[in-house]
């Protein structure tokens, strides 16, 4: 008898803590990279389903340069860099040009954004010889964005 109280006891114990943690892991930010894939992978799906395979290799490009951001630059990295910067920009002005839902624009302003600022971090690497990281995009990211957002 008393075995069963001490196991419903800790069974209970156990689901408030799983709980807890479940809640206070939905409450933190997700952070801003995080947003950015998230945003990607999900328009790489909606452009799969419409036929617009050009912007699926396009958008794929953009997600593959946030992926490497945390890494040290290689040859051709600053100018994939620039081209996702680019393509980024280019694709918020077309979906501004076809009325497309507001977070969707917002969304891709934002990957842009997010590249935007990868770049800075990118000059400042090269003078100061601090590594990008994908701390200091985020740090950055909040310095530069959170008055505004």
């Amino acid at each position: 008898m008393i075995t069963g109280f001490l196991n419903q006891t800790l069974q209970q114990v156990t689901q408030s803590l799983t709980e807890h943690r479940r809640r206070s892991v939905l409450a933190q930010p997700k952070s801003i990279l995080l947003q950015a894939v998230d945003y990607l992978q999900q328009r790489i799906e909606h452009e799969k389903i419409s036929g617009n395979f050009g912007s699926v290799i396009g958008l794929n490009q953009v997600l593959e340069v946030i992926y490497a951001l945390d890494s040290q630059v290689v040859s051709n990295q600053r100018i994939s860099e620039q081209q996702a910067f680019e393509y980024m920009s280019n694709y918020t002005d077309d979906l501004i040009a076809i009325i497309a839902p507001n977070d969707a624009i917002e969304g891709s302003q934002m990957v842009a954004d997010v590249l935007l600022v990868a770049g800075r971090v990118r000059q400042a690497e090269r003078i100061s010889g601090q590594l990008c990281s994908y701390a200091y995009v985020e740090e950055l990211y909040g310095a530069m964005y959170a008055r505004i957002r």
